[in-house]
């Protein structure tokens, strides 16, 4: 009797924590392990010349375009017979293995397939100063971006075969030039509190799916322990199998050196991610990433209810590039669109800024870096008006996926810190 009454007040306990949502989590404001290698520190013994062509392939022709607030940037082709390589072994250094050459390409991306078990490669485009460092597995199926009409391949460790099946051909995406975007770079802490953490906390996120090469956004969530579990948050019409999570690359500090310049930040990158929930009811997809880069902040969580005209904020890839900033209040009545009903569905009138496409999966970020939903579209007479403000943003609830969400952020259900009303 004893066991099934201590059974009885576990399955209670569970309850409860799962059915509760008035749930937070504070941020991290942490360094997460930085990726194990950096690519520069290679680059000068890794010889391009001599290398052996492996395919050459005319361009594809295509437009890049917005779709469901998502930016397509490129396509994807299935070579017509896959590249297979034999990998170095025991070279010590990393050694070129061969190229594959997209006649008047902008940049590109390769997929790899059969790939034994630890195996690293560096990739670099012809137009690369260095090479990327690459781990491939089941959950980092394509490699970096590279820039340039040649992908040169180069491996430090494996034995045995590897193949490359696909190529993804990458356009050029400058900035958009619509009024109401706001360069992050061109804001301040006196816009958003924590505007200089948040920025670290956030990614452009690019993957495949269907044939072509998208941007989204996302950003990395902290869980009840602190720690420190890469769990990165964006829209389920971003990612929504694990097929397009092993697609995966996040880019990460992608925003203007300063306000006014044409100059990017340095950039770090992740490669693959597991998919661990996905769920159109609220758009939300939940990754658990392969590895993050040094010096990444962790965004809270808070899914208690929006009280009405809450101000809330929002770091994204508005256009497919550099970060923007934008702001909103919530609106906890009126019309709303089909297929994003509320409570399910967070509605916010413009206050500062704008969104675009890439900006699909940012996190609504409150004040104190606590994030209450993500990034669904925008409902209104004329929502492909990036400035229109009688469009509406939609937010897919955290409130409402926290069922989803708690078995990976807070497992216990009773560990969780509340912080003060403010």
């Amino acid at each position: 009797m004893r066991h099934i009454l201590f059974l009885v007040f576990i399955l209670v306990v569970a309850l409860t924590a799962t059915a509760s949502v008035d749930r937070v989590i504070p941020p991290m404001f942490a360094r997460a392990t930085p990726l194990t290698a950096h690519a520069a520190a290679l680059d000068s013994v890794i010889d391009r010349t001599g290398a052996r062509e492996l395919a050459r392939l005319p361009a594809i022709a295509f437009e890049v375009a917005e779709e469901s607030g998502m930016l397509l940037d490129g396509a994807v082709r299935p070579l017509e017979r896959p590249v297979r390589i034999a990998l170095p072994h025991g070279v010590g250094v990393p050694q070129v293995i061969g190229s594959i050459t997209v006649a008047g390409a902008r940049a590109a991306r390769l997929r790899f397939d059969d790939v034994p078990a630890g195996t690293v490669l560096w990739l670099a485009g012809s137009e690369d100063e260095q090479f990327l460092r690459f781990e491939p597995s089941n959950s980092a199926r394509w490699g970096p971006t590279t820039t340039g009409s040649v992908v040169y391949i180069a491996a430090e460790e494996g034995t045995g075969e590897l193949e490359i099946s696909e190529l993804a051909q990458i356009a050029a995406v400058a900035n958009a030039e619509t009024s109401c975007l706001s360069d992050v770079a061109c804001r301040s802490d006196e816009d958003f509190d924590h505007l200089a953490d948040a920025i670290r906390a956030i990614g452009y996120v690019r993957f495949v799916r269907a044939g072509k090469s998208y941007v989204c956004t996302g950003g990395l969530l902290n869980d009840a322990a602190n720690s420190g579990t890469p769990y990165f948050l964006t829209a389920e019409h971003c990612i929504g199998t694990n097929e397009e999570a092993a697609s995966v690359e996040v880019v990460w500090d992608l925003r203007s050196e300063a306000c006014g310049s044409n100059r990017m930040a340095k950039v770090s990158r992740s490669h693959g991610a597991e998919l661990l929930v996905a769920s159109p009811a609220t758009d939300v997809a939940l990754l658990k990433l392969a590895s993050v880069p040094a010096d990444r902040v962790f965004l809270g969580v808070d899914t208690r209810q929006l009280a009405p005209d809450t101000v809330v904020h929002r770091v994204s890839h508005a256009g497919g590039l550099s970060q923007t900033y934008s702001s909103g209040v919530v609106e906890q009545s009126g019309t709303s669109c089909s297929g994003a009903s509320r409570p399910q569905f967070v509605y916010t009138r413009p206050r500062s800024g704008g969104t675009s496409g890439g900006s699909s999966g940012a996190p609504l970020l409150l004040p104190g870096l606590y994030v209450a939903g993500q990034l669904f579209g925008k409902c209104g007479p004329d929502p492909e008006n990036t400035c229109a403000t009688w469009n509406r943003g939609v937010d897919g609830s955290l409130r409402e996926s926290w069922a989803l969400l708690a078995p990976y952020l807070d497992p216990a259900g009773i560990t969780v810190r509340r912080r003060s009303v403010r």
